[in-house]
């Protein structure tokens, strides 16, 4: 099963079987498609873009599953502003990001959500930069890469243990926006080199509106979301065991990428090579 950003068109009804046939436009290609019925009443044909997830059966046509728009997430003239930029891993990432996005259906978090429409340059610079300079998802993309790999390692660990829907949705939000302000340095100076600096107070200039909203709708989340999102003290003990979770999930994330760069080009009986003072080591 495929998830795709895309759209249909050209939806006629087949009276001989319960089936609508359409085109599936994606960025790339153009796939013949077969949509139930069922979802022919949820979801406006050939208005806006969509997540779609989908099948291709032995002809090459797509038998959808499954749809949903996008809109509030990601307007089209935006897409089409940011798709030419990718290449397909990216956009395959890219793809992620907006499932992630459509598993934040929390009314206080909906801002959020909504707030990269408003912020198209700064989705821009989310997408293409690196991560770090030289440690860490350090090529680009790599900052896209990395917030999709905390989010989606601390959303389905606070899932499993079983926290709750708000404490889920928080870190999920937490995953994907911790490094924000990694391109803050990009947006205010407009100029596209990686800017070393302390992003995670920059978190805080870029998402000033979404937090105020939050604290007037739901305070509870207010501390927990920017208690995430803050400077790491290693002397505090968490308040919260989710925000354990996610602190975590970003420690994972750079503590793989870090060995494969290390192992990178080495051929498979390399076990361990020296990185500083430390021995990194890997199982084949």
């Amino acid at each position: 099963m495929t998830s795709r950003l895309g759209w249909l068109n050209h939806v006629e009804y087949d009276p001989s079987l319960p089936v609508w046939h359409g085109c599936l436009q994606l960025d790339d290609q153009t796939l013949k498609a077969v949509i139930p019925d069922p979802l022919v009443g949820e979801q406006p044909f050939e208005q806006g873009l969509s997540l779609i997830r989908y099948e291709q059966d032995g002809n090459g046509c797509a038998l959808i599953s499954a749809m949903r728009n996008v809109d509030d997430i990601l307007a089209p003239e935006l897409y089409y502003r940011i798709q030419p930029l990718l290449d397909e891993q990216a956009s395959a990432m890219l793809c992620r990001w907006v499932q992630l996005l459509t598993l934040i259906t929390a009314g206080q978090f909906q801002s959020f959500v909504s707030y990269w429409n408003a912020h198209p340059d700064a989705l821009e610079a989310f997408v293409l930069m690196p991560a770090s300079y030289r440690d860490h998802h350090a090529y680009p993309h790599g900052l896209l890469q990395h917030s999709l790999e905390v989010a989606e390692l601390a959303y389905q660990s606070a899932r499993r243990l079983g926290h709750s829907a708000t404490e889920c949705q928080l870190v999920l939000l937490a995953g994907l926006l911790h490094d924000l302000g990694k391109i803050y340095g990009r947006c205010a100076t407009k100029t596209p080199q990686y800017r070393p600096g302390p992003h995670e107070c920059f978190n805080f200039a870029l998402l000033t509106e979404p937090l105020q909203q939050l604290a007037q709708q739901d305070w509870q989340a207010h501390q927990l979301l920017p208690s995430m999102l803050a400077p790491y003290q290693h002397h505090r003990s968490e308040q919260y065991a989710v925000e354990t979770l996610f602190r975590h999930a970003d420690q994972a994330s750079c503590a793989s990428n870090r060995m494969h760069g290390l192992f990178a080009g080495k051929p498979a009986h390399y076990h361990f090579v020296r990185s500083g003072t430390q021995m990194v080591r890997r199982v084949v």
